[in-house]
């Protein structure tokens, strides 16, 4: 193998891992048609990237065509529109029909093609989403209906896309535990789903018990309450249990509830702190107005269910020298959400250290030098400083210090 044929697949292999890595290669091999080929084979993403003439390239686009149900979308409206080309990329993939031009959607050739039983039911077989281009003549064609019936081709459909659900039939649209499967498979088919069940409340609990899993590894989407009536997102009850599924649950409560102090320190209540941390999501507070973010008794008293509460103040709470020194006082966890001006604020930090002394593990970067300070640490009751036990050697050795050795060296001599 010489030595270019050895860096090509070098490449190939680099892109099939990532396809961002083509906007690097050189340009020999960008515009190297046959390389292209190779690379939307590796990885049809490289398509982002390749240059505008060739989506106008018949042999590419027929390549990301065969390469993918959808290769086609990336092709330029020339060949989109081009009937011998897209005839003969719908032989070779039915769904390449998804992205025909505007110019063929009534051409008589076309026509004759998704209403063609003997095409189209091999690749409904084939693939569920195929039902979605059938022609008039065969919607109501009783094999269609069968597969339009088959639960786990719906589910594998809708797993990649939930308007799959649309053409599911009937009676798996008005089937409970079929949905519940589709929503933990994509939260998104609620937006599809019959508006009976977005206003049966039993019904969204589960649904909400079988979204969790996918939420967990895409966090970005929705949750299926983004669908629900506006009259549940309204419903007191109703929305507490669902937060009680999930913290994020009250982003999609109506804005009177969000504004409401009552309701949200009830919602507080059924948060899993523990298994917010450990799962690093948001707290519900997140999604609280922001009247109530800078509410100063409301925070409080949020705040005594939770050090997390202090995260999702205002930040005009958060400099605030009084408000902060009654957070700390509720829970010293909230030295965590310190901001930087009061971290290096002498006055307000001694005042904190004195009620807490794990309040030096959070001292600013401005006060770490600052002999004055230190002095005034020095000569504070060592009862005070030593109490809660939580100053060790191990917390000053992570402080970002510029001469480790002697901030280490005060601090001993204080303990």
């Amino acid at each position: 193998m010489d030595k270019n044929m050895q860096e090509e697949n070098e490449i190939l292999k680099d892109i099939s891992k990532d396809e961002s890595k083509f906007q690097y290669i050189k340009d020999e091999l960008k515009n190297n048609k046959e390389f292209i080929l190779k690379a939307i084979e590796e990885n049809i993403g490289v398509i982002l990237y390749i240059d505008a003439k060739f989506k106008n390239d018949k042999d590419i686009m027929m390549k990301a065509n065969e390469v993918f149900l959808y290769g086609l979308a990336f092709a330029s409206d020339e060949l989109k529109n081009d009937k011998q080309f897209m005839l003969q990329a719908i032989k070779k993939n039915f769904l390449a029909i998804a992205c025909i031009g505007k110019k063929l959607v009534d051409d008589e050739d076309i026509q004759m093609i998704i209403n063609n039983k003997e095409i189209v039911l091999p690749a409904a077989e084939k693939n569920f989403l195929a039902i979605a281009f059938i022609g008039e003549a065969l919607v109501n064609d009783e094999d269609i209906q069968r597969i339009s019936n088959d639960k786990e081709k719906a589910l594998e459909a809708i797993k990649l896309t939930a308007w799959a659900f649309k053409y599911a039939s009937d009676e798996l649209k008005n089937d409970k535990d079929f949905i519940l499967q589709a929503v933990e498979e994509n939260p998104r088919v609620m937006e599809y789903v019959g508006e009976k069940f977005k206003n049966d409340k039993e019904f969204l609990i589960q649904a909400l018990e079988h979204e969790k899993y996918f939420l967990l590894t895409f966090p970005k989407v929705d949750s299926c309450l983004k669908y629900v009536s506006d009259e549940l997102k309204k419903d007191k009850e109703f929305m507490l249990k669902a937060i009680e599924k999930s913290s994020l649950s009250l982003k999609y409560a109506s804005d009177e509830l969000k504004n409401d102090k009552t309701f949200i320190l009830q919602a507080l209540e059924h948060e899993d702190y523990y298994l917010l941390r450990i799962q690093k999501n948001d707290s519900c507070l997140k999604y609280v107005s922001d009247g109530l973010k800078n509410d100063k008794d409301f925070m409080l008293k949020a705040i005594e269910k939770s050090s997390l509460s202090l995260k999702y103040a205002n930040d005009e709470l958060k400099n605030d020298e009084e408000f902060m020194l009654k957070a700390i006082e509720k829970d010293s966890s909230t030295l965590e959400y310190l901001d930087n001006k009061l971290k290096n604020d002498k006055e307000f930090m001694l005042k904190v250290i004195e009620k807490n002394s794990s309040a030096l593990n959070y001292v600013g970067d401005e006060l770490i030098n600052d002999k004055e300070f230190l002095s005034k640490i020095k000569h504070m009751d060592s009862d005070i400083i030593a109490s809660d036990m939580m100053l060790e050697f191990t917390y000053v050795a992570k402080w970002k210090i510029l001469d480790k050795n002697y901030r280490i060296n005060i601090f001993i001599r204080i303990l």
